[in-house]
């Protein structure tokens, strides 16, 4: 897809979501073009065409109660800052059982202290620059674990519909059993920051 039909899926998406905070946030500035292109030239890598429309419609924040969204242009705020949260890979592949892997990973959301990262060697889409998505587990013995394929499949499938925690053998605490028996999720999002305040 191009980019602003991603613009456009997400607004679809966010419209489907509970969005808490204050009504100043849902009407906040977000990164725009010239932050996400700033960034690509500092990780010199391509970002998913998803993810860049997804941070211009949601800004960072936190998605169904644990997944928190980096953005570009919130130097300083080290819970949502892109490049202050990519600092980690060269000590810690040293310490993994994938050191080339590990050290090549650009984490894109953290979830409980662990990081969500693509692995810009894992093509799956290379016209849309979609990589696979790994959780980086806070055990240093324990190995990466594949979570998605892409950006909107992380998003969609595993963080609202809640797959993500089945497959890490967890329960979300977004859920409950409907009448039918199946697990249903209430689709959260808290924006952080009123606005990018840095260049990248």
């Amino acid at each position: 897809m191009q980019s602003r039909d991603w613009i456009i899926h997400w607004k679809n998406v966010w419209s489907t979501l509970v969005i808490e905070g204050s009504t100043e946030q849902e009407s906040r500035l977000t990164p725009n073009d010239a932050h996400l292109n700033r960034l690509e030239q500092e990780l010199n890598v391509h970002l998913p065409r998803s993810y860049r429309a997804f941070v211009q419609v949601f800004g960072p924040g936190i998605l169904m109660g644990s997944h928190t969204i980096l953005a570009p242009g919130y130097r300083g705020a080290t819970v949502i800052d892109f490049l202050a949260n990519n600092k980690w890979q060269a000590q810690e592949s040293a310490r993994r059982a994938e050191p080339e892997r590990v050290g090549r990973l650009i984490a894109f959301a953290d979830f409980l202290c662990q990081y969500l990262a693509w692995d810009p060697h894992e093509i799956v889409l290379p016209e849309e620059h979609e990589y696979r998505i790994y959780l980086v587990p806070k055990q240093l013995d324990q190995p990466l674990l594949p979570i998605a394929d892409t950006f909107p499949q992380f998003i969609e499938k595993s963080c609202i519909e809640g797959k993500f925690w089945s497959r890490i053998g967890a329960k979300c605490d977004f859920s409950w059993e409907d009448e039918k028996g199946e697990i249903r999720t209430e689709p959260v999002f808290e924006p952080i920051g009123l606005g990018p305040t840095s260049s990248v």
